[in-house]
């Protein structure tokens, strides 16, 4: 019996025995020899490139760049994190690979993305985009078209030339054109205003270009007529303007001269689009009206006369379209216009508006001044600005404001410098 019960103890372990010998593992050896579980990698956000750009641009951000190692789907967090004081810029989306916006206003913008792999958020990337102002080319003026008497000395003048942004503005003058046989000169091809003698009959051709550091006018040109006997007549006019259908329109020839001071007389023709029916309020007259009455082109041609001969045409073109709306200027007064002569009078133009919202550009000139005043705007292109009056006397000042399309009508003011008190 006994011999019998070692048998069936023995028995068993045999078989662990066995079991041992043929490879048999323990539970912790299937645990260890199991599948290891793949770790995710972090995705890498790149928000791209720096930008430069002008304002009043459409952006484009672009976070196509951005990867994830494991080759997940991404999704996008934008962040604007920075932008200029006065801006209202915002993204078009916070969650696109490419949301855009307006940079409304000149500085930086810096933008910030993160990228989610589905479990993970990548560490945050950043963008700058600078924007500033696109530079505007200067304006060269090279003046009014003048008639002397041959072997006078003749004074040019590029003072209305200007910049648009401001900048300050180089002259370059060239006499492009002179009577043969005369040995003209200018006495500086770098003054504003420079000068040579008229030593020959015929026509003298001025060229301006004005550089404002960055870029050259487009030439601008002026044609000095000298004649020994009488010298003809100056016809001129306002500049163009473009206008809506409908709108009454006043031609202006003022500003016509005869250089031996004889007295003028006018006469202009129209030429209008051909469904027009527009006519002159009058042909004989220096400021005559007419009203657009169609879409189109309206081309005034003035010539005048001072008793003797006719002076070259003037032309004018008025174009009449549907759109933009023209800007209004307005001249708010400064106290009771009353100015000392020899300190500077104050004209304040920042009441003009543009019922489109455009953003204006001032144009400042004086049209009347006392007899020997040099007075002159030393910035005729800010809204706010000042002149000197330098004599007692009357000043007359004009206003001309424009969207960067047309010009408004032109506004003036007058006011009075009196002596200074002893």
């Amino acid at each position: 019996m006994m011999k019998r019960s070692l048998q069936l103890i023995a028995l068993p372990m045999l078989a662990v025995a066995v079991l041992t010998a043929c490879g048999g593992s323990s539970s912790s050896d299937n645990t260890a020899s199991a599948t290891t579980p793949k770790v995710n990698s972090a995705p890498v956000a790149n928000a791209g490139k720096a930008q430069s750009v002008y304002t009043g641009s459409l952006v484009t951000l672009d976070a196509t760049g951005s990867a994830d190692a494991d080759g997940d789907t991404l999704k996008y967090t934008w962040k604007l994190t920075s932008r200029p004081a006065k801006s209202n810029a915002y993204l078009s989306s916070l969650t696109d690979a490419r949301p855009t916006f307006t940079a409304d206003e000149t500085g930086a913008y810096v933008f910030t993305l993160v990228v989610n792999d589905g479990k993970t958020d990548s560490a945050p990337a950043t963008v700058t985009v600078s924007a500033t102002v696109k530079n505007m080319i200067p304006v060269a003026d090279a003046g009014k078209a003048q008639s002397v008497v041959t072997g006078k000395l003749v004074t040019l003048d590029g003072s209305q030339s200007y910049d648009g942004n401001g900048d300050t503005i180089t002259y370059k003058w060239n006499l492009s054109t002179i009577p043969s046989g005369s040995k003209a000169t200018l006495s500086s091809a770098t003054a504003m205003n420079p000068t040579f003698t008229a030593d020959l009959d015929g026509n003298y051709v001025a060229t301006l270009v004005v550089n404002d550091g960055q870029a050259d006018s487009a030439a601008a040109s002026v044609t000095v007529t000298s004649a020994t006997v009488n010298a003809a007549p100056v016809a001129l006019t306002a500049t163009g303007q473009t206008v809506t259908p409908g709108t009454q329109v006043t031609l202006d020839g003022s500003s016509s001269y005869d250089p031996n001071g004889d007295p003028l007389t006018y006469k202009w023709t129209l030429s209008a689009p051909e469904t027009s029916k527009a006519t002159l309020s009058a042909n004989n007259v220096a400021r005559p009206l007419f009203r657009t009455d169609a879409v189109g082109q309206y081309i005034a041609t003035l010539i005048v006369n001072d008793g003797k001969v006719d002076s070259q045409p003037a032309t004018v073109t008025i174009i009449a379209k549907n759109g933009n709306t023209a800007p209004v200027a307005k001249i708010t007064p400064i106290g009771n216009g009353n100015w000392e002569a020899g300190k500077d009078a104050l004209v304040d133009g920042t009441a003009s508006y543009d019922v489109d919202g455009d953003r204006l550009s001032f144009n400042w000139t004086l049209v009347s001044v006392p007899a020997g005043s040099k007075a002159a705007f030393p910035t005729p292109y800010l809204p706010r600005t000042t002149f000197s009056v330098d004599l007692p006397g009357t000043y007359t000042a004009r206003l001309i404001v424009n969207d960067g399309t047309v010009n408004s009508a032109p506004v003036e003011i007058t006011v009075t410098a009196l002596s200074a008190p002893k």
